[in-house]
């Protein structure tokens, strides 16, 4: 459990879907929760979400690249994850 002082680290992952459009607000009410927001999307979610703008707003970048085997982690751990919005293809699988 996260310390008082310690940021709690959420992933934000986006599928491709129109309502990805708004995940912006999503974050920003993440954040003003004191949340450190790192945002992931599949590579077609990409389309869907204003990327340069989420990472502009949490000061880290949008990752929509699959990390291969034995390439270093990059993130911290996360405290939570929301998938949003999910998918039906994504709950599926």
């Amino acid at each position: 459990m996260p310390g008082a002082l310690e940021e709690r680290v959420l992933y934000l992952v986006v599928c491709a879907a129109p309502a990805a459009a708004d995940v912006e607000s999503l974050a920003r009410l993440a954040l003003d929760a004191g949340w450190r927001v790192y945002v992931l999307t599949s590579p077609a979610g990409r389309r869907f979400a204003d990327v340069d703008r989420l990472a502009s707003l949490t000061g880290e970048p949008v990752r929509s690249d699959y990390r291969l085997p034995g390439e270093p982690k990059q993130l911290p751990a996360a405290d939570a994850v929301i998938v949003a919005p999910a998918t039906f293809n994504t709950i599926n699988r």
